[in-house]
């Protein structure tokens, strides 16, 4: 039986085959995205004609062909459906101004070096290009599976968080010093803010801010953990601290407060919620604070400043019977809750993410709900 093309026919095919992609891919602007479509679109009539070609009597066995069919189409699965990237991964756009998206994935491979042993599934891609903090919000709504989305450009680069739910002290166990403080206060909780929703670095190409992204990422999901089961981990606490003492020719270092004040909430959390104050825990947790705060500018992070405001306030009410003037304490922790949600005014966060400033609106009416009872009480 005549063979309808001839070997020379299929390879002048293949060739223009792959001619019309490489056009289809530079008109549509020729970006990772599209490369990968275009190729997987054009990939079953390559294989078809490769499956029809025959050289001396030779042709490719049909079992080769079908695995190359399938290894190409569970590539284009993964690359789909996200598979092999855990709850909480943070996913990196490509960079403004990056046509061929090589600089995105040399920036993507040298994150993943300092991300840990299961980098590829802590740090992934997305196509979508996103080039402003409502884009970035919009993006982790539409993807929950997301913890964060890194974005920017090679110059400047931003790490926007999902929003972590705050540490409420009710959840800590029955007998831990917290409850029970909560319990003598009549307090039913008080909320710690565990990170920052978004951060901002210089030298998108340096290797220290490919250090920093890598251990930032990496803590941020190992932390959401960590601060429900209250469990020791060496591990965090070694990531947080090398994380917050990376030094670089930065524009600015105040995206080194963000892994303080998530160190400086790991020991908080830690330091109360066994049946007695670790004093050790909460003192590292006090100059985790006080170092994230000398590295704000006045008008820098605000949501930053918040988070510190709001958690040492906690601090103040939860030790202000071990002070030598209770009252005062609890003056200070009032004001540092009314200071942490007055920063609100001048954060972009007041529209974006609204839900923000949740814990620290609900820890001062809850003080100044359940103040006056307690007062009450002891008049008795």
């Amino acid at each position: 039986m005549k063979r309808p093309f001839s070997p020379t026919t299929l390879l002048a095919i293949l060739l223009l085959v792959s001619f019309f992609g490489a056009i289809v891919i530079t008109i549509l602007g020729g970006q990772e995205s599209v490369r990968s479509s275009v190729q997987l679109a054009i990939f079953p009539v390559v294989v078809l004609l490769l499956s029809a070609l025959t050289l001396k009597g030779l042709r490719l066995p049909r079992m080769l062909v079908g695995l190359a069919a399938v290894g190409v189409l569970c590539g284009a699965i993964v690359r789909y459906s996200d598979v092999g990237l855990q709850e909480g991964v943070f996913a990196i756009a490509p960079f403004t101004s990056d046509t061929l998206e090589n600089k995105t994935m040399i920036f993507r491979d040298n994150v993943r070096r300092f991300a840990g042993e299961r980098s590829a599934s802590i740090i992934g891609t997305i196509p979508a290009r996103v080039s402003t903090e409502e884009e970035a919000r919009w993006m982790l709504a539409q993807r929950p599976q997301l913890g964060g989305i890194i974005w920017g450009s090679e110059r400047w680069i931003h790490v926007s968080s999902r929003l972590s739910p705050p540490v409420s002290l009710r959840q800590m166990p029955e007998s831990s010093y917290a409850r029970r403080r909560l319990k003598e206060l009549g307090l039913s909780d008080l909320r710690l803010i565990t990170q920052a929703p978004w951060v901002g670095l210089s030298k998108g190409l340096d290797v220290r801010t490919y250090e920093f992204v890598g251990r930032f990422a990496q803590a941020s999901v190992m932390l959401s953990q960590r601060m429900t089961d209250f469990s020791v981990s060496s591990d965090l606490e070694h990531l947080l601290q090398r994380a917050s003492s990376i030094q670089a020719a930065w524009t600015s270092s105040e995206h080194l407060a963000a892994p303080k004040i998530m160190l400086g909430t790991y020991y908080l959390a830690r330091a109360i919620s066994g049946h007695d104050v670790e004093w050790g825990d909460l003192r590292c947790a006090l100059a985790s604070y006080r170092s994230a705060r000398l590295i704000l500018k006045k008008r820098g992070n605000p949501a930053l400043m918040a988070a510190i405001r709001n958690n040492e306030a906690v601090i103040k009410i939860l030790i202000s019977n071990l002070s030598a003037d209770p009252a005062m304490e609890m003056r200070n922790a009032r004001a540092g809750f009314q200071q942490a949600y007055a920063t609100r005014k001048r954060s972009r966060l007041l529209a974006l993410e609204p839900s923000y400033w949740d814990p620290i609106k609900a820890n001062m009416k809850e003080w100044a709900d359940e103040r006056p009872k307690s007062k009450k009480r002891g008049r008795k």
